[in-house]
């Protein structure tokens, strides 16, 4: 799911540019690599089992408008503090 997403290679690609030392032995960083993979894997196939249960599918349907609600004012707000931040 993540390869064909622009959004995690970005996010991942930065956050190895900033965590992940210069002088990393090419084995370690496959290392590094290795347990992201089969974390998003594990994370992503968690979901889909959750999901796949009736009462989760019911229980999400029921307090969808909800989520939608607060992702909405987390998302306006987040822009907002970007559009006002400045910069220096």
């Amino acid at each position: 799911m993540h390869l064909t997403n622009p959004k995690p290679i970005l996010f991942f690609g930065s956050l190895y540019a900033i965590g992940v030392p210069p002088q990393t032995s090419p084995h370690t960083l496959l290392i590094i690599i290795a347990a992201m993979a089969l974390q998003s894997t594990l994370v992503f196939a968690g979901y889909a089992l959750l999901f796949s249960s009736a009462p989760a599918v019911r229980a999400y349907l029921r307090l969808r408008r909800w989520f939608e609600g607060l992702f909405a004012l987390a998302f306006g707000y987040a822009g907002f503090k970007i559009l006002t931040a400045r910069l220096s």
